[in-house]
Formats: C-alpha cells, structure tokens, sequence
C-alpha cells in the first residue's frame, strides 16, 4: 500500500510541479500558498545515527492550488523562487513596452510596383514615429496614391516590405489593419444608415470596447450629434467629410492615413477640424501620413514632408528646411521648383541643380 503511494508521487510529481507553476504564475496575491510541515527522520550510517529534515509542503486549499509535492533542499523557498520569476518576467515586459515607445510606428522598406513593365513606385523608404505627422507630396502620377495603397494592403508590392509597429504587414495583416484607419475625402460612407450607424458598424468591424460610448465620444468631438440620426446620403460635403474623419478614428489608430481631409471644408472649418486631428492624434498617440495640394496647410500641420516624383523620394526634411533648401518664399514656390526640376537617367533629380539651388540658400 505505501509503495504504491510512492510510486503515485513519483509520477505525479512533473504534473504537480506544472500545474503549480501555472497556478502561482496567474496569482497576483502576495500571501504564502504553502504551509510548511517539517518533520525529523532517523537513520544510521557509519559509525552513529545521523538525522535528516525533509520539508513537506501542503496546499492550503487543495482543490484549488496543486501541490508541489516535494523540495529536495532545505534552503529552497517556493515562494521566493516564483516571486523572483514573476520579477524577471515584469522586467522583460517593461523592456517590451521600452522598445514601443521608441519603435517607429510605420517602416516602409524599398517598396516597389510595377505595372507592365512601368514602375509606378520605385524603391522608397521611410518611417513615421508616435506622434508624428509626415505629409506625403508630389505631382499627379507620382505613385501617392499607389504607395497608399501598398501601405493598407490593398495592393501587394512587387517588391519591399510595410511594417507597424514592428509586425510585417504581409505575415501579421489581421493584426496590423486593427492598428491602422484611412479617411479619404472622396470615399463617402453608406448613405442608407445614418451617421450613428455608420459609426456603430464600424467600432463593431474594428472591435472597439464600448462602442457606444465611443461613438457618443466622437459624435461630440467633430460637430455630429445634432445629425446623429440623419441619412448619411443627404449630408453635405463638409459634414460628410466630417462624418469620415470621424470613422478614422474610431478605433483610436496608432497609424491614420489622411488623403486631402480638408479638401471639401472652409477654411474657417478647415482650420478647427486640424487643430481637432491634432489633439486627437497627440492623446492617441497616432502617427499620421497626410495628403494634400494645400501647401499652406502642409506647411502649418506636419512636421515633416516627403516629395515624392516618378516613384522616387526626391525630397525629405521639415516643411522650413526645404523652404531654406531651395531658397524659395514657401513650400508651394517649393513644390513648383521639385515638381519642374530635370531628372537624370536614374530617375533621381539634377545633382548640379540641387548644389546650385542648395548653394544659394546657404548665401
């Protein structure tokens, strides 16, 4: 009978000691689970009788916490062994968390699409960070549009690779959507729900907890409540515009992709919507990459611009330095001189030109 304890011991040992590790790894409680039983046994060997003490450990709730079944050695204390685990692993969470806030939120990397043999994007890279907004400028057919595109998935790159927040959109895509949202000018919303609805379908789509409240949130923020339960259909370009940008944020992105979001409004209008981008995207902690032909409200929102012709980067830098770069009055004579500046063979812009034109600013 008592070898057959001992061998049940035996082998439940690997079971009990697993089934422990996973019960006091999910506590979060600072009380001891064990108490400690120790007993003295006898034995000779040698020349006299030598004693031994062996810590039996037992649960104080059975049903709840498994045993541990046995210590070899006196010294060890189970409680400080897995307080000392819970320790490490808070430390390499705390570590994980470090390398968020210093990871740029989108990594674009040689991104490349080819159409039939044309490269309406040729090889660019680069990266936004939290809290950052990046406008995205160039010409008509500069590859904006398809670089967007890639960017959200919608279109796969011939080439090159799109990561946020670390995760390759092409291996993680579920994952890395549920991070993102786009609001486009010209993309209206169903018109047959109202604009309470069309929020609702959407923070159901994205999961968001809370909807309602969230919706109730975003109602306030861009001027919608009194048109909560109107048709999206009979709205007028602004409020649609409005209505879109408040999609956009509905699942508080930590990437928001911006195509002309002022493009319909006023400029009174315009000017209070960015300042409400602004403020949302600092709480949120939201990258952003915006779009426009307006070059002043380029020059007022983002910190830094990307130029892009031919599906080349030909310019980089904060909307002031490249103003000084190209020695020009504001970023639209800027825009004017990169957009009419001769490329060479390569499909980069005129060496001698830019040493001229950057010559002359730095005179």
């Amino acid at each position: 009978m008592g070898s057959g304890r001992v061998r049940q011991r035996v082998f439940a040992a690997p079971y009990c000691v697993l089934l422990s590790i996973v019960s006091l790894s999910r506590s979060h409680t600072r009380r001891s689970l064990w108490e400690g039983t120790p007993q003295s046994t006898g034995g000779a060997s040698g020349n006299g009788a030598a004693s031994s003490r062996q810590t039996r450990l037992r649960p104080r709730n059975p049903l709840a916490e498994p045993p541990l079944c046995f210590v070899r050695e006196k010294k060890f204390r189970a409680r400080e062994f897995f307080a000392s685990s819970l320790a490490s692993e808070k430390s390499n969470v705390a570590q994980v968390f470090v390398a968020m806030a210093i990871m740029s939120i989108l990594e674009a990397k040689n991104l490349v699409k080819i159409y039939d043999g044309t490269k309406a994007v040729d090889g660019i890279s680069f990266s936004i960070q939290k809290n950052e907004t990046v406008g995205l400028l160039g010409p008509n057919g500069a590859g904006k549009t398809t670089t967007i595109q890639m960017l959200l998935g919608l279109l796969e790159p011939t080439a090159g690779e799109v990561k946020v927040l670390g995760k390759s959109l092409r291996s993680h895509r579920h994952e890395v959507l549920s991070y993102m949202n786009l609001q486009a000018t010209y993309a209206w919303l169903p018109g047959n729900l109202s604009v309470r609805e069309n929020l609702m379908v959407f923070a159901m789509l994205y999961s968001v907890k809370n909807a309602s409240r969230r919706v109730a949130q975003l109602l306030e923020l861009f001027d919608l409540k009194e048109l909560a339960n109107a048709r999206t259909g009979i709205l007028s370009s602004g409020e649609g515009t409005r209505l879109g940008l408040a999609k956009a944020f509905v699942n508080k992105p930590k990437l928001l992709l911006l195509d002309e979001p002022t493009a319909s409004l006023d400029p009174d209008a315009a000017d209070r919507i960015r300042t409400k981008i602004k403020a949302e995207a600092h709480e949120n902690g939201t990258a952003i990459l915006w779009t426009s032909h307006n070059m002043r409200e380029v020059e007022t929102i983002c910190d830094r611009v990307l130029f892009l012709s031919h599906g080349k980067i030909l310019a980089e830098g904060s909307p002031q330095e490249l103003i000084a770069r190209y020695n020009k009055k504001d970023l639209e004579e800027t825009f004017i001189a990169l957009a009419r500046e001769p490329l060479n063979g390569q499909g980069i812009r005129n060496p001698a030109l830019q040493q001229v034109q950057y010559g002359a600013s730095k005179g």
